[in-house]
């Protein structure tokens, strides 16, 4: 009895390891440009996030009465004028200031809330980081 020779590849072998090959290589560019996603959109929140504190130290650090009086009053982000938007890179930071609503304390002029939104896209999506504080005259 002899067995069959086996010198060569034959076409249905061949056409076998290319399928193969194709599923592998999509499979794995699919899973390279997920990563590649998910880390962009953790980089943009983290800097979007790192744009929101310092906005928000920023405003904290305004201490003296005449500065805060002028912010609150006439300045470009008072809550009247529908806050200040500003366009960093990919980035749009709003920001807002109200008075503190408690008239019955005498509160209002002393006690502001500062809230800063920035908002950023991923891809096709539209995301924001959304950060309030309290300030107080004079802290």
């Amino acid at each position: 009895m002899k067995l069959k020779d086996n010198k060569g590849v034959t076409g249905a072998d061949l056409s076998v390891a290319l399928i193969v090959i194709v599923l592998f290589v999509g499979i794995i560019s699919a899973l390279v440009y997920n990563f590649g996603m998910a880390s962009k959109a953790v980089n943009r929140k983290a800097t979007a996030t790192n744009i929101a504190i310092s906005k928000i130290e920023e405003l904290k650090a305004i201490n003296t009465a005449e500065q805060y009086d002028d912010l609150q009053n006439e300045g470009p982000i008072y809550k009247n004028e529908g806050g200040q938007t500003v366009q960093k890179g990919p980035y749009e930071v709003t920001t807002e200031i109200t008075k503190y609503s408690d008239r019955k304390q005498g509160l209002q002029d002393v006690i502001k809330i500062a809230k800063v939104t920035v908002k950023y896209s991923v891809g096709k999506e539209q995301e924001s980081v959304d950060i309030s504080t309290v300030i107080t005259k004079g802290e």
